[in-house]
């Protein structure tokens, strides 16, 4: 659900009482950045050097393909499935 425009209509309170809302805003390519290597590195503290080496280029090639489809596969009332958000991120990890 999103603020009315682009053909959303506005939730009635009497709808709205029925459920939580929550909201948050979007994260920075730096904290996703932060995110990510701190896991990947975690995970992979006992591999050899080379791969843990990996681990940065990996994170920004992730990052920068989370930006390319977000930026060009953008929902279309035809195609409304193609909402993309952190949890494709954290499929790839």
């Amino acid at each position: 659900m999103g603020p009315p425009g682009g053909g959303k209509t506005r939730i009635s309170d009497r709808m709205c009482r029925h459920y939580n809302i929550l909201a948050y805003t979007e994260v920075n390519d730096e904290t996703i950045r932060q995110i990510y290597s701190a896991m990947c590195s975690s995970y992979l503290a006992n591999f050899a050097d080379d791969v843990r080496a990996q681990v940065g280029t990996t994170v920004e090639a992730v990052i920068n393909t989370y930006n390319a489809v977000k930026s060009k596969l953008k929902p279309t009332p035809s195609k409304s499935h193609y909402t993309f958000n952190l949890r494709d991120v954290a499929k790839v990890f």
